[in-house]
């Protein structure tokens, strides 16, 4: 849950180990369920901070309560997702098209729009379309590793880890040419990481335009 307005001095939401959930140093060996733990415990709804140089006192609310998540999912009225799913804000309804497919698109709709695209895909994804898709599947998985394997020694993360899904859900699912799978995760890393330092804040918009004009003429080219 991301905001804009830090709590008041008046609020009180300290735990006794403060817990920054952007210090990914932390789940490098193992999930810190002790410091979840705590959290539940003393500071259910707990404001992590997270400055940029842009917003000095910006950071975003974590909640770790199984009921406290559920209520959140039950009440998009007041919990939407159409204000933005990542550390930045959600463009403005009259940004244009392109950012409009920003925003609009299926994780940022509440319902009953949700639903809506939802059931557009949701045949891709039935027991029935998987299990017709598992020898590929496997087949896939199988090149992965071989070709991860010719390289003796590689990162695990990324030949493995991150090449299969892509390979499967942008290649199989989607359809997607694999001479365009890099640039597609490079989009993906940049939409949902607008603050990371490794990508200029200048890039984000660069990137939804490119991502505009390639699903006009991949749709053009389908007709």
């Amino acid at each position: 849950m991301t905001d804009r307005n830090h709590p008041s001095p008046g609020m009180s939401f300290a735990s006794p180990q403060p817990f920054d959930f952007m210090d990914l140093e932390r789940f490098t060996i193992d999930v810190p369920h002790d410091a979840f733990r705590q959290l539940r415990r003393h500071a259910p709804v707990y404001w992590n901070p997270a400055p940029t140089p842009a917003i000095p006192d910006d950071g975003f609310w974590l909640i770790t309560k199984h009921s406290d998540i559920v209520s959140i999912e039950e009440n998009p009225a007041l919990f939407s997702s159409h204000f933005g799913l990542t550390l930045a804000d959600a463009p403005p309804a009259t940004a244009g098209p392109p950012w409009s497919m920003v925003r609009d698109a299926l994780t940022h709709l509440d319902p009953p729009g949700h639903f809506a695209h939802r059931q557009i895909v949701a045949p891709s994804f039935t027991p029935r379309a998987i299990a017709a898709m598992e020898a590929r599947i496997r087949a896939v998985a199988i090149e992965v590793i071989e070709v991860a394997c010719e390289l003796g020694e590689f990162d695990f993360a990324s030949e493995v880890a991150l090449r299969f899904p892509v390979a499967v859900v942008l290649g199989e699912v989607l359809g997607l040419p694999p001479a365009d799978f890099a640039r597609a995760v490079h989009w993906s890393d940049v939409i949902f990481a607008p603050n990371d330092p490794e990508f200029p804040r200048s890039e984000g918009a660069a990137v939804v335009h490119e991502i505009y004009d390639y699903a006009l003429s991949t749709m053009a080219a389908r007709r």
